[in-house]
Formats: structure tokens, C-alpha cells, sequence
């Protein structure tokens, strides 16, 4: 699919934005789903629409719907406390470890923060060029804020946490 909307200009993303959230509507975001449910398939959407779309204007666009039902469930603070420390514990954990300090040589640390520039990777591209070179700007409808491309976080993490504001 991801292949289908590169090689097509992105075209049809509006009506795949707008079926993947009628669908989540339907089939999702009503009353007898439970709330871990509900996190689990946010979750499970932040991760397969990042791969999906890199500029992650679609997971923005249909998560955002998730987030704004699930805002109005009574729950949703604990099943996200619950959420994290039981089914996301290997992953921040993996996290703490990563950020543990250690001693580096200075090749090890060349690419460090290349995460931050367009297009994330390393400085240079798979041919040895600048990826300056190579970069891509946002979407043409992506809305401010809807992109990850240069210095946003949309990791599952973040994105829980941040239901709230």
C-alpha cells in the first residue's frame, strides 16, 4: 500500500484517510469496547501508519479520532497507566537501557542526532549522497503539526501520554 501511494503521488490519501476512519468509527469507538482495547488498536494504528506513510500526515488524521473519543471515556487515565506498565514495559525498558551512559568511540556517536534532520537516518543516503539532497517536503495537505518529518515525536509512548494535552 505504502508502495501503491508513493508510486501515485499520494494520490487517493484523502479517501484511505477518510475509509480507515469510518471504519475505525464502526467497528472500534463504541460504548462496549473496552478502553485497553481501544489502546491497544491506538497503539497498534501509531505504529502500522508510520510505516505506512512516513510524513505520518495519515496517522495523525486517524488517530486523532481515536484520541478524541477516548478523552471522553471515564477510564482512560488508568487503562493508560495500566497500558504502559504492563504491555509497553519491554519497550521502555528497552528505553531505559538505551539511554544508559556508557563509553562510545566518536564513530559510534557520528549519526547521533540525524534523527532530527529531514528525513531521519543517517547524514548521508543509501548512494552516499547528502541527504539534503534527497530531502522531501511535507504533504501538500498536510495541516501544521500533522507531520513527523523534522523534529516531532511520534513514538507510541508520546502519543499516549499525550492524549490529554
Amino acid at each position: 500500500l505504502r508502495f501503491c501511494l508513493d508510486r501515485q503521488n499520494h494520490y487517493g490519501r484523502d479517501r484511505l484517510v477518510s475509509t480507515l476512519i469510518n471504519a475505525v468509527s464502526v467497528r472500534l469507538l463504541h460504548v462496549g469496547t473496552p478502553t485497553f482495547t481501544i489502546l491497544h488498536a491506538y497503539t497498534s494504528a501509531v505504529e502500522s501508519l508510520r510505516v505506512l506513510d512516513s510524513s505520518c500526515v495519515i496517522m495523525h488524521r486517524v488517530c486523532k479520532v481515536i484520541k478524541e473519543y477516548i478523552k471522553k471515556r471515564p477510564d482512560t487515565v488508568r487503562q493508560i497507566i495500566t497500558y504502559i506498565t504492563t504491555e509497553k514495559r519491554h519497550d521502555i525498558n528497552f528505553a531505559k537501557h538505551k539511554n544508559s551512559a556508557m563509553v562510545v568511540d566518536e564513530d559510534d556517536i557520528l549519526g547521533f542526532n540525524d534523527e532530527f534532520l529531514p528525513g531521519g537516518g543517517s547524514v548521508l543516503d543509501g548512494d552516499d549522497n547528502p541527504r539534503w539532497e534527497t530531502w522531501m517536503p511535507d504533504p501538500p495537505d498536510a495541516q501544521p503539526g500533522e507531520s513527523c518529518r523534522f523534529g516531532k515525536s511520534a513514538d507510541v509512548f508520546n502519543m499516549l501520554v499525550s492524549v490529554y494535552g
